[in-house]
């Protein structure tokens, strides 16, 4: 009794605070047509949410499929709908976009670490094979992931119609995206939980890794064998393992920071664009965490408005896309890339004019705009 009076106190003084600070939390956005079962398997009954935009489009929409993170029960298709997310995918909508957010196979005791990607290549087939009923342009699907679904969505990208097969009804249907966009994307197991250097870290690291690696893959480490299989069985799961020069357009925004480290994720993958001829556009936060749950406002319209940039290249330029569009803005490019705008603004402005002062996220998003221009 004593202790439900103390929740209810505290319950209150929350509720209290909240209305003096004015805080209403943000209602979760509701998708268009909801809990489309798009696959059905013994066990798993896998549901589609499908958020439209409000203009009507003359042909099909254009849609960029979210693949949710999480390891094991985390994340979910409605993640793309609340929290830093939602306003990423209310600005899509805004473009003209068709938003699907999707479930899939976790890894558990009954599917293992290929299930997400085998179920994200089935969740694009069905798209194209339901294209007429629901509005949607067939040719012109894209993947959105975060963290692991960043991982899943360049693997479903990357490995052709022959890797990852899924159920014999959708297999007449092809699995190719236009381009992908990808927070946070670990490339590189090999590297990400330290295979190749296993038994030279210290004992906490290394029971660390054990954990990580048994959870992930259900493999053991614990012997020079084991390992030598954990280490193949990584490299397959990789995505940097199937880059070639005919892939998906790719853009990759990452953050600094965390046990999974993305921002040096996302640079192993572009040496590895490199070696084929390519350079990847990449975007790296100095956020310090590993993800974007810390952004400040700034930051979180910086990631906002350059998503969106991106989407609409790849989905309506794909074929005069340039790969070099964004590499790493540090501090000192963010600087000099201000003033060499400052001094163009000099240059065309007549003299006398001054022009009002802008946020150096805002200079720099514009400064993109106008090279795609």
């Amino acid at each position: 009794m004593k202790r439900g009076r103390i929740l209810f106190v505290i319950l209150f003084a929350v509720c209290f605070g909240m209305i003096l600070t004015g805080f209403t939390p943000k209602e979760e956005l509701p998708p268009t047509i909801g809990g489309i079962l798009y696959k059905e398997l013994n066990h798993d009954k896998l549901k589609m949410d499908l958020y439209y935009p409000e203009e009507e489009s003359y042909g099909g929409y254009p849609v960029v499929l979210f693949v949710h993170g999480g390891e094991r029960c985390f994340g979910s298709r409605q993640d793309l709908a609340q929290g830093e997310l939602r306003e990423v995918t209310e600005k899509f909508l805004s473009e003209g976009f068709v938003v699907a957010g999707i479930d899939y196979r976790t890894i558990s005791l009954r599917s293992g670490f290929s299930s997400g990607v085998i179920d994200t290549k089935d969740a694009i087939r069905w798209l194209k094979s339901e294209a007429e009923n629901y509005r949607l342009d067939s040719g012109n699907i894209g993947l959105w992931g975060i963290d692991r679904g960043a991982q899943i969505s360049l693997l479903a990208a990357y490995t052709g119609e022959r890797a990852y097969q899924g159920i014999k009804v959708l297999a007449p249907y092809s699995a190719g995206v236009k381009y992908i966009l990808a927070y946070n994307a670990t490339t590189d197991l090999v590297k990400r939980y330290q295979l190749d250097e296993i038994h030279d870290l210290d004992d906490a690291t290394y029971q660390k890794r054990v954990k990580q690696i048994y959870t992930l893959m259900r493999l053991s480490i614990r012997s020079m064998n084991q390992r030598e299989i954990a280490i193949q069985t990584a490299i397959f799961h990789s995505p940097l393992t199937y880059v070639a020069p005919d892939v998906p357009a790719t853009y990759v925004i990452c953050a600094t920071g965390g046990d999974a480290a993305p921002d040096v994720q996302g640079k192993l993958l572009k040496e590895v664009f490199e070696d084929n001829g390519l350079a990847l556009p990449m975007t790296v936060l100095e956020t310090g965490t590993g993800d974007f749950q810390t952004l400040s406002a700034d930051e979180q319209a910086f990631l906002v408005d350059i998503s969106v940039n991106y989407l609409k290249m790849g989905a309506f330029h794909s074929e005069n896309y340039i790969h070099d569009l964004i590499i790493y803005p540090d501090p000192c490019r963010l600087e000099r890339l201000d003033s060499e705008g400052e001094n163009e603004q000099n240059m065309d402005e007549p003299q006398g004019v001054k022009t009002s002062a802008q946020g150096l996220w805002t200079q720099w998003v514009e400064g993109v705009q106008r090279w795609f221009q």
